[in-house]
């Protein structure tokens, strides 16, 4: 009797255990926690001005999931590259313009989920060229952008009509370089602006913005992804679940609204 009683309880545990860890797949063993990085390219601020909003994202995310994660900001290019291949993240906020500029130089992952950035809140977003008449002239197009973009992403995927050579220069002082184009001669330039950059720029309430035109809207491309450098789906299926919670609740759409997002959009159906 005692025999069979110990066989049952033992079977009650094993199948607690079971449950426990369909429920909550185990973490690293080696880090204890999650890595998350932002990593964004030519973005605002530093890694210290991240850390509220990113601590308070990722509290969000440990309350629906039980997650532990760290999270890191990245605004440099190969900063980002040297972070994943020594760091190995789990998840990733990284911008379809880097992921595509750098698909050879990092480890596989999955693109699970798109952003839906503000003010548009949908899943592609449209780059905007602005500056002065007569900038197309000559053989070459120079460009001034914020973030990083190759001549051969741009003419892909940005302008695949353009029949000549294209110069892009990153700059972080998008809009002294705006009024420099306005007040000055520099007709042959012109400034590549991202949405966002584009709805600051139509609120402007400045004499000199009137010196410039917006001269084409670009082919829509999509917007940042969320990445996933794990092999469990289901772990990824848990924060995708977490995401789409929080933009049904006042808490998530206020920490969203600082990460000037709408909300998530998932790619494919996880387990």
């Amino acid at each position: 009797m005692e025999r069979h009683r110990f066989k049952f309880i033992s079977l009650a545990i094993s199948l607690a255990a079971a449950l426990f860890i369909l429920l909550y797949p185990l973490r690293p063993l080696d880090a204890g926690a999650y890595e998350f990085v932002f990593w964004y390219p030519g973005g605002e601020g530093t890694q210290k001005d991240a850390e509220p909003i990113i601590a308070a994202f990722l509290n969000y995310i440990k309350g629906k999931t039980g997650y532990e994660i760290r999270g890191r900001y990245i605004n440099k290019t190969d900063e980002g590259i040297k972070y994943i291949k020594a760091k190995r993240p789990t998840f990733g906020i990284v911008s379809w313009i880097t992921l595509e500029e750098n698909k050879g130089k990092l480890p596989p992952y999955k693109e699970i989920a798109a952003t839906l950035p503000l003010p548009h809140g949908t899943d592609k977003e449209i780059f905007t060229i602005v500056g002065k008449e007569g900038w197309e002239k000559g053989s070459e197009l120079l460009l001034a952008s914020s973030i990083p973009i190759s001549p051969a992403f741009f003419k892909k995927y940005m302008m695949p009509e353009l029949d000549k050579e294209v110069t892009i220069t990153e700059t972080s002082s998008i809009f002294a370089l705006l009024k420099e184009l306005s007040l000055g001669n520099a007709r042959d330039k012109a400034v590549l602006l991202t949405p966002m950059e584009m709805h600051t720029f139509s609120n402007l309430k400045v004499d000199w913005k009137g010196g410039l035109r917006v001269i084409q809207r670009l082919k829509p491309i999509p917007t940042a992804r969320l990445i996933y450098f794990g092999d469990d789906l289901g772990v990824a299926d848990r924060l995708i679940q977490a995401l789409l919670a929080m933009q049904e609740e006042k808490e998530g759409v206020e920490i969203l609204g600082e990460l000037r997002l709408k909300g998530f959009l998932p790619l494919h159906h996880t387990p």
